[in-house]
């Protein structure tokens, strides 16, 4: 058993039920935001059309919003990893520079979450490389043990070792061109 601590803000680190305890404080973010959130574990995401001026000024009153959360919740946002991906082009895309907490976001082009990569073009070309290479190292590796093994037994190698690498989140970075289908 554990000694007793006083919690005065967020969620106790390493318990049982911090988890359970973290998602209950955070889950009322969004409210309030005009734009789309997407929250899982310590990641948000807000999504949202930037056409013109007024889509961005109403993201940047949700990030107002989600600022203030954070300091009346005493529950600072690590805004080094915070940053900005636009996707698509635009011709009436403004250059607003998006602030949290009084930092400017940064624009990436490459975004990496749960293991797919994302580039602001949505192609899926970077991600395929990684899988690629991915199931070629372990492909090697059966290469070495292939004759002291029979069909069954290689079949389920594969099976668990390759074929997860190949389909993890295919529905969202989706290899719809022939040239990443050859790929792969």
């Amino acid at each position: 058993m554990s000694d007793w601590r006083s919690v005065t803000s967020g969620v106790p680190q390493d318990s049982v039920l911090a988890p359970v305890m973290f998602i209950v404080y955070i889950n009322h973010v969004p409210e309030g935001t005009q734009n789309y959130m997407n929250m899982s574990a310590d990641d948000a995401k807000i999504l949202g059309k930037m056409g013109d001026g007024d889509h961005c000024n109403v993201f940047q009153t949700d990030l107002n919003k989600i600022s203030a959360w954070s300091v009346k919740w005493q529950m600072e946002f690590n805004v080094d990893k915070c940053h900005v991906m636009e996707c698509g082009i635009g011709e009436n895309r403004s250059d607003t520079i998006y602030k949290l907490c009084g930092m400017n976001y940064r624009t990436v082009i490459r975004k990496e979450t749960f293991r797919v990569v994302v580039y602001s073009k949505l192609l899926p070309e970077e991600h395929t490389k990684n899988i690629v290479r991915g199931t070629d190292a372990s492909l090697s590796n059966f290469t070495l043990v292939v004759n002291y093994m029979d069909g069954e037994v290689l079949k389920k190698l594969f099976i668990t070792y390759v074929r997860p690498k190949l389909e993890y989140a295919a529905v969202v970075w989706c290899p719809n061109l022939k040239k990443y289908i050859k790929k792969l």
